[in-house]
């Protein structure tokens, strides 16, 4: 069974003359136990396939389900209740919260999620 199954994803940037195309119908499985590598130039479309695999992003056309469930009939908040059970991210650019300390910032989803009441 698929834990992630992506079908003609493609994703638009821009409107009329600065419309470009991102990604064009990508198709994309993986089983639970999959070691997957994402691979290619600066500017291929990585990060927007990443981001949407997340659920960080949406894609403008195709398919993607997660454990069978249609991701793109999801609210805000089922999306960030999935982000928060199924997903873990290692940002390219940190993304911390420059208000708190780095142990601050690694606490802070454990907190969102009920598992501790406050920061360290």
């Amino acid at each position: 069974m698929n834990i992630i199954e992506i079908k003609g994803i493609s994703k638009f940037f821009g409107v009329g003359e600065n419309r470009t195309q991102i990604l064009k119908e990508i198709d994309l499985e993986i089983k639970k136990g999959d070691f997957i590598a994402i691979i290619g130039q600066s500017g291929s479309g990585k990060s927007t396939l990443m981001n949407i695999i997340g659920c960080l992003d949406t894609a403008t056309s195709g398919s993607y389900q997660i454990d069978n469930q249609e991701v793109s009939h999801l609210n805000r908040d089922q999306l960030s209740d999935l982000r928060q059970k199924k997903f873990g991210f290692i940002f390219q650019r940190y993304n911390l919260l420059s208000t708190l300390s780095a142990v601050e910032n690694v606490a802070l989803p454990a907190i969102y999620a009920g598992q501790i009441k406050k920061l360290v």
